[in-house]
Formats: structure tokens, C-alpha cells, sequence
């Protein structure tokens, strides 16, 4: 809202002002501009982010582009940007220019509960990756991990150009997904093993394999694909040994 006389963004500034105030009251959440990080997609924003999720604290990340040039370790944190619009004015953009995991869960944490990443861009550029090369939006890690997060939230995200949107083959449980959206990734969502996940109003756009779950019991899926071609070998959709999914069941699982 503006006032006559183009008196400039008042009711705008008030609420950045209150939003800010409402971010260091008691010291419940730190920026990553308290630590140095620029935003200004030319800057390298890595060691601000390093030290801000290295606090311990649940940290925010403001609108900007942001250059993150190492893979950021969470734990059971609240990491929250200021959107997802593909715009350094309206969005939280994670520009990465290495081809390891952007965010990974830091398994020396141990088995944690809580957390929260959401509102935020994770671009690794608009091409789809031809080969592995690491690249992992979210990664809660492997199949030989002996710890993982739980009653966690992930939401409002966008991976691009990743080779896994969100990759997690650990047995992690009762975490949910909603309103993720993976692009040009070689695949969208893989959840190996682990009970009572969620994905809701999830999509992989232009993705060679959109979705591939095995031993999940019992995922609830309510997701959809589009666009791109499924690769050599690979389905849009891979569900295995999953419960209530599976042939017998189908239409428990809503694609």
C-alpha cells in the first residue's frame, strides 16, 4: 500500500520492520545477514550460511540470490526463506555452483525430531543434468546412515537442474512434503525405506523419473507429473514393495 503522493511503501516497511523484530524476538531465529551473507547473486554467501546454521538457531534466509558453493549440513532446525518466486525481489534463491548436495542432513546430529526447510529456490541452473555428478536438492542421506531426522516438515520448495530433487534413502519417518515442486531433475523424489510419509500437492516437471518409492510403509502420495521423456529403463512412476501401495492396491495411491 502506498500513500497519495507516492509517500512510498509505509505499510510495507512497518511490516518488513515487525517481521524483523518478530525474527530476533528472543533469539528464536538468526538471519544469515546477521552473519554476512549479501544476496546480491554475486557475492559467495557460503560461509555466512555455514555459520548461521552452525548456531544451533533456526535461521532465515531473506529474499535475494544467494551464490552457496558447498553443500549447507541442517539438523533439526527451522530454515526458512522469503519465498519461492523466481525473482531476487520476491523470492529466496540458493544459486548453486558446485555439483554436490545443496542441503544435507548432518547424520552426526544423530536421530532428531522437529525441523522445517521451506520457502526457498534451489537452482542449479535451468539444464537437466546428463550424468550423477552428486547433484542432490534436499539429501537426507543413504542406505548405510545410521541416523535421520523425524516429524519433520519440508514445504514451498523448488529444486532445478538437480539430479535428485529430494533423495533419502534412510528410514526416515513420519516426515511430510507438501507443495514441492522438482524441475529438470534426472529424477523428482526418491524415498527408499521408512513408515508414515507424506508427500501432498507435490510435482516433478520435465523429470526423466518422477517419483521412485520402495520399501515406504505406508506412503500417502498425492502428487502429479508432466513433460520430459522417462530415461532408459526408468518409469515415471517406480513403487516397490510399498504398503498400502502395491498391485493389489493402487488405488490407495493417488498420482
Amino acid at each position: 500500500m502506498r500513500g497519495g503522493g507516492g509517500g512510498g511503501g509505509l505499510l510495507s516497511d512497518y511490516l518488513k520492520q515487525a517481521w524483523n523484530d518478530t525474527l530476533h524476538a528472543d533469539n528464536y531465529f538468526v538471519s544469515v545477514k546477521d552473519f554476512g551473507a549479501k544476496g546480491d547473486g554475486s557475492t559467495d554467501d557460503t560461509a555466512a550460511f555455514k555459520t548461521a546454521l552452525a548456531s544451533g538457531k533456526n535461521v532465515y534466509i531473506p529474499v535475494g540470490i544467494y551464490i552457496i558453493s558447498e553443500t549447507l549440513y541442517f539438523k533439526n532446525q527451522v530454515i526458512k526463506g522469503g519465498g519461492i518466486a523466481p525473482l531476487p525481489s520476491l523470492g529466496t534463491i540458493l544459486a548453486i555452483s558446485h555439483s554436490e548436495p545443496a542441503l544435507k542432513y548432518d547424520a552426526s546430529a544423530g536421530y532428531s525430531m522437529g525441523g522445517y526447510l521451506g520457502g526457498f529456490f534451489i537452482d542449479y541452473g535451468e539444464n537437466k543434468p546428463d550424468n550423477y555428478a552428486g547433484r542432490k536438492g534436499i539429501d537426507l542421506g543413504d542406505a548405510n546412515q545410521q541416523a535421520w531426522p523425524s516429524q519433520f516438515i519440508m514445504e514451498n520448495i523448488i529444486v532445478r537442474g538437480a539430479y535428485f530433487g529430494l533423495h533419502d534413502e534412510t528410514g526416515a519417518f513420519q516426515y511430510s512434503m507438501r507443495n514441492v515442486l522438482a524441475i529438470n531433475c534426472w529424477e523428482g523424489f526418491r524415498k527408499f525405506t521408512g513408515t508414515t510419509v507424506l508427500m501432498d500437492t507435490c510435482y516433478a516437471l520435465n523429470c526423466y523419473q518422477a517419483y521412485r518409492l520402495a520399501n515406504a510403509r505406508p506412503p500417502a502420495i498425492r502428487c502429479g507429473s508432466s513433460g520430459g521423456t522417462p530415461a532408459s529403463g526408468a518409469r515415471w512412476f517406480s513403487v516397490l514393495r510399498c504398503l498400502p501401495c502395491g498391485p493389489a492396491s493402487w488405488s490407495k495411491c493417488s498420482f
